[in-house]
């Protein structure tokens, strides 16, 4: 049994995607997109070291939980997703969704603003 749900995704487009993970690699036309390719590892290492820096010069500020949703849900059907990685920067979604510091690569999160 699958369930389908719409989410709104960056620059308000409305993409339906099954709950079984079944249109991870298609576009919301169905076609097949390329696999891509991660970055190497010197990059990855970069962009990782980069990241972590920020978000801990900003005292390690965490995105609420309604954006951390968000982030997730616009990764699941973004064409630069490998599995739980991003091939645009290399890093781990899951990890660089919850930094408040941490922005798309690709430009697809909603901005966000910290109140202090």
């Amino acid at each position: 049994m699958s369930v389908e749900v719409e989410i709104l995704v960056y620059m308000n487009v409305k993409i339906s995607i099954m709950g079984c993970g079944c249109n991870k690699n298609k576009t919301t036309k169905g076609k097949e997109l390329p696999k891509q390719k991660m970055p190497s590892l010197a990059k990855r290492a970069f962009s990782f070291a980069k990241s972590a820096t920020e978000y801990v010069r900003s005292g390690m500020e965490n995105v609420s939980e309604t954006q951390y949703e968000t982030r997730l849900k616009i990764c699941e059907v973004c064409p630069f997703r490998s599995d739980n990685k991003c091939t645009k920067c290399g890093c781990f979604i899951e990890i660089k969704a919850k930094w408040a510091t941490s922005t798309c690569p690709d430009n697809r999160w909603p901005l966000t603003i910290n109140k202090k």
